[in-house]
């Protein structure tokens, strides 16, 4: 699976690169989110994992441009920002984002999420999401 990591000030990045190459994915890092989108649409990754805060465009002007683009419409979205952080929670949920993990992330979540994901390259990812969140994943 490809998957796009937007990680403006190096706090994602690290983690999920080392345990999605490990666990075997292409994994594409862009520094801002005018650079994710760019890289987004070059690339066409299956799934974005995106800071809320990035710098030149936030996380969640991101997810609206990756579903406001039909070529990128089948992306699945997840965001990561601060539990406390209600606005964006809220925000990411009116977007129709797949997740919305806490950070710091939990890896053993993240595996989770990214499984669930690869096995329904098949299936519709975003279905499979709507239908089967875990405890720890709310919009």
């Amino acid at each position: 699976m490809r998957i796009l990591i937007a990680d403006g000030n190096g706090a994602l990045a690290p983690t999920c690169l080392v345990f999605f190459a490990y666990w075997g994915h292409e994994v594409e890092v862009a520094l801002n989110g005018l650079a994710a989108l760019r890289r987004a649409h070059s690339w066409e990754p299956d799934v974005v994992v995106s800071e809320v805060a990035l710098d030149r465009m936030d996380g969640l002007s991101l997810t609206a441009a990756i579903q406001a683009d039909a070529r990128l419409r089948g992306t699945v979205v997840v965001l990561a920002g601060p539990a406390e952080d209600v606005h964006a929670r809220r925000r990411a949920r009116d977007l129709g984002v797949h997740a919305y993990l806490s950070t710091p992330l939990v890896v053993k979540d993240l595996h989770r999420l990214v499984s669930r994901l690869a096995e329904s390259r098949g299936a519709s990812a975003r279905g499979l999401i709507a239908t089967r969140r875990q405890p720890g994943y709310s919009p």
